[in-house]
């Protein structure tokens, strides 16, 4: 049954004003590294993880699956949320709610117990996400401030990858896997102790319902249609297990448009879906989240299994993704003011495939520096100016009212893309790794399929980032055709499109 949610009193803490939105923006920003923590560093680790607990190589995916699983199933709910009861509100709860789980997966005594931890994290995640893109758009007017804005946050995250593979990578060695969720604790009480000084406590104020029945039936189908993935990598497509869980998803996800197209308050207003921006924008961010999101996992195992390398070494060579992200994001702006969100997403893609093909070459006694390493810088930049891209086409297609439920819509694509493009590299590799006589040959050859998978899946981004960049809007987002001239860089600004 939908809740019916009255917002129309609020405390008087509500109504303290923003400091100025650099020191929000440090707050957000904050928060961003978390997010980048929680992905990078738990990827690389995931080969210790299950030395430490004992759980088989074809389950440690649901570590990272159960949170991304639980992060998209539930952001669209916390996008909502953050419209009905405000954007500071959503923001604080959900730190919370993430530094409890992250001590809990820190004293997991059992897979089953960090699994679930893990899913409460995605859950919190989940509410202050789509609240941290809200506030950066709410508190600061369209043109070249939230656009600079929205480069620094977008900085923030490969900035936090370089110190979660840097610090959390030694750290990890030093004292266990479970250092790498005990120190998330610390870096998510940090902006939430801060944010009540610093962030506005204004948001939506309209009384509304939230469609919980809708987000449970979502979720539950997704969920089934990647554990159908996980029993084909096992037993075959048409194996019994395989076949059942594909028609409990198929039933859900019917279901779920049921209850959708019934709802007085759905959790993706029928109107969103007929922005083509936001729309193939969302498609766009699945792909790249499936493409992106997953290799670090398999560069992992091939780092440790095949390489010997220890976590710390491990996260040193994926630092060349960060860079090239950080890259992205100074020199990303001037390519969509000049070209438009939507060549930006194709080119991003394009890239992204290019960068996975190379690292595909990787063998065991080849060279870092000829291989790995040029198709990480390409990857990174590509990833970072793709989603200056996606964020530029979902942001800017949605009304202001519906800022939370548009983001949410984003990160929800970019999460499912994330389990179930993990759940099909799985089968890859575990098909693929077979192939070789020696344990080091079968993880080499299982890493080079699952890349080779992975440029197949940003390839069909580049497809649909193409169809977005046809869209008349895109089209008139290339500079001088609709856009007066930044006065301070002469760019034109983004988030006037």
């Amino acid at each position: 049954m939908p809740i019916t949610i009255n917002t129309e009193n609020r405390a008087a803490a509500d109504q303290i004003a923003i400091r100025g939105p650099w020191p929000a923006l440090a707050v957000l920003c904050a928060s961003q590294l978390v997010v980048v923590l929680n992905l990078q560093i738990v990827a690389i680790a995931l080969p210790r993880i299950g030395e430490g607990l004992r759980v088989p190589a074809a389950e440690l995916q649901w570590v990272i699956s159960g949170y991304a699983l639980a992060f998209g199933g539930c952001l669209l709910l916390g996008g909502r949320a953050a419209d009905l009861f405000g954007y500071r509100r959503l923001f604080m709860a959900g730190l919370g709610v993430y530094a409890l789980a992250s001590l809990a997966c820190g004293l997991a005594p059992s897979p089953v117990g960090l699994i679930a931890a893990r899913a409460v994290q995605g859950i919190g995640t989940a509410l202050f996400v789509p609240a941290t893109i809200a506030l950066i758009a709410d508190e600061l007017p369209a043109g070249a401030a939230r656009d600079r804005a929205l480069a620094v946050w977008a900085a923030a995250g490969p900035v936090g990858g370089i110190l979660s593979v840097a610090i959390g990578g030694a750290v990890a060695d030093a004292l266990g896997w479970r250092a790498v969720f005990l120190i998330s604790v610390p870096l998510a009480v940090i902006p939430l102790a801060l944010a009540p000084a610093v962030l506005a406590g204004h948001g939506r104020r309209e009384a509304g319902r939230m469609d919980v029945s809708g987000a449970v039936t979502g979720t539950a189908a997704i969920v089934a249609l990647v554990y159908a993935l996980d029993q084909a990598a096992r037993g075959g497509l048409t194996s019994g297990p395989a076949l059942a869980l594909f028609l409990i998803g198929i039933a859900l996800l019917a279901i779920f448009v049921a209850i959708e197209r019934r709802a007085p308050s759905p959790l993706v207003p029928a109107t969103l879906f007929r922005r083509g921006d936001v729309l193939g924008g969302s498609i766009v961010a699945f792909l790249h989240g499936a493409s992106t999101n997953t290799p670090i996992v398999f560069f992992a195992l091939y780092m440790q299994q095949v390489q010997g390398a220890s976590l710390f070494a491990t996260g040193i060579a994926f630092l060349p993704v960060n860079l090239a992200l950080i890259a992205a994001t100074i020199l990303g702006p001037r390519i969509v003011a000049r070209f438009g969100f939507g060549l930006a997403m194709v080119a991003g893609m394009a890239a992204i495939v290019a960068g996975l093909l190379i690292q595909s070459l990787l063998s065991i006694a080849g060279s870092y520096t000829t291989t790995l390493l040029p198709g990480l810088m390409i990857q990174g930049f590509g990833l970072g100016l793709a989603l200056l891209g996606i964020v530029g086409a979902v942001t800017g297609g949605a009304a202001p009212a519906e800022r939370g439920i548009a983001a949410g819509l984003m990160n929800t694509s970019a999460q499912v893309g994330t389990a179930i493009g993990l759940a099909l590299l799985t089968a890859v590799f575990a098909s693929r790794a077979t192939a070789g006589t020696a344990e080091a040959s079968a993880v080499v050859a299982g890493v080079q399929w699952a890349f080779r998978a992975a440029a197949g899946l940003a390839g069909l981004g580049v497809i649909a980032a193409f169809l977005v960049a046809r869209s008349p809007r895109a089209a008139s987002s290339v500079a001088g055709q609709d856009q007066a001239p930044d006065p301070v860089t002469n760019d034109r600004t983004l988030s006037d499109r």
